[in-house]
């Protein structure tokens, strides 16, 4: 949590937090927006504010492109260190994988016995996984 809790923190250190964002676009050429961030900071939804960072980060594939100085920056913008980032964005990407994943399970295993309509809602939360799913009788 001391993570989130940096992020948070700095995040909310408007004046700088504003800077590094800016120095984060140039280097970068996104037009990243870390307001709502701060917003959701600023209110204690530590869980959307991350959602917001990653959201304003990008995919892994398209940070791993960045060169090293570009990382860096996005990484000061984001309120955090290069590691932490570099772990947060693949961290992020290997739920989503893992949630595709579950899904085919579930539809191969079920997939007969169950209409081919169904949900699977999953939310990444701190760090864990949380998944759900409901299925309708054939």
């Amino acid at each position: 949590m001391d993570g989130v809790a940096g992020i948070a923190d700095s995040l909310l250190d408007f004046n700088s937090s504003i800077e590094k964002q800016m120095t984060a676009n140039l280097m970068t050429g996104k037009q990243m927006n870390f307001m709502r961030a701060r917003e959701l900071a600023l209110v204690g939804d530590t869980e959307g504010m991350m959602n917001e960072v990653l959201n304003q980060v990008g995919s892994e594939e398209e940070f791993l492109a960045m060169n090293v100085k570009q990382r860096e920056a996005l990484a000061a913008a984001a309120g955090t260190d290069l590691a932490t980032l570099m772990k947060l964005v693949s961290k992020e990407e290997e739920q989503k994988t893992l949630m595709g994943e579950i899904g085919k399970m579930i539809i191969l295993l079920y997939g007969r016995r169950y209409k081919s309509c169904c949900w699977i809602y999953g939310t990444i939360s701190s760090s864990n996984l949380y998944c759900r799913s409901s299925f309708d009788l054939v």
